[in-house]
């Protein structure tokens, strides 16, 4: 029986410990062999979460965004989910900006678990952030220079509030 590239990449992403090689649900483990541990969760919206992941080989902090699901979705609905969750890493792996969040690694899901969008973690918003009045201009600088970077890709943010602009 032969698989397809999208069940190849759903096999090789059971969160497995390395060590025991028992499943484990908070784990995932990327194509490149990398394996990321789900800490605590950061946010949470309609529409998916954003939790912090520590990468096991160092120790280095990530966020990882989750889609999701719900029991009654149906492989169409899942593969959807799926699909724009690729297609925005997909966006973000084209960005080369020092104002615009990286993104790592896009990472499948296995049975009922949601995939998971490793990005670059940074721990402060602006919505909490206590900016000095220097700091206030440049923080205005750069989220303007992100945006001009990215609008001239032909990406609009579609979500831009004080909580989605990292300090």
């Amino acid at each position: 029986m032969r698989t397809n590239s999208f069940s190849k990449e759903i096999l090789n992403a059971i969160p497995r410990n390395p060590r025991t090689g028992i499943h484990t649900p908070d784990m995932r483990i990327a194509n490149n062999g990398e394996t990321y541990l789900q800490r605590t969760i950061i946010a949470a919206g309609a529409s998916g979460s954003v939790h912090k992941v520590t990468r096991e080989s160092d120790g280095a902090l990530y966020a990882a965004k989750t889609a999701h699901y719900r029991a009654s979705d149906n492989v169409d609905q899942v593969r959807a989910r799926y699909e724009r969750l690729k297609e925005e890493y997909d966006t973000m792996s084209d960005v080369h900006h020092a104002n615009v969040l990286k993104a790592i690694v896009l990472i499948p899901g296995y049975g009922e678990e949601p995939d998971w969008l490793i990005m670059e973690y940074i721990k402060h918003d602006l919505s909490t952030a206590e900016l000095q009045d220097d700091d206030r201009l440049r923080a205005l600088l750069d989220i303007a220079s992100g945006l001009e970077y990215i609008h001239k890709k032909g990406i609009t943010h579609r979500d831009l509030n004080p909580k989605n602009i990292l300090v």
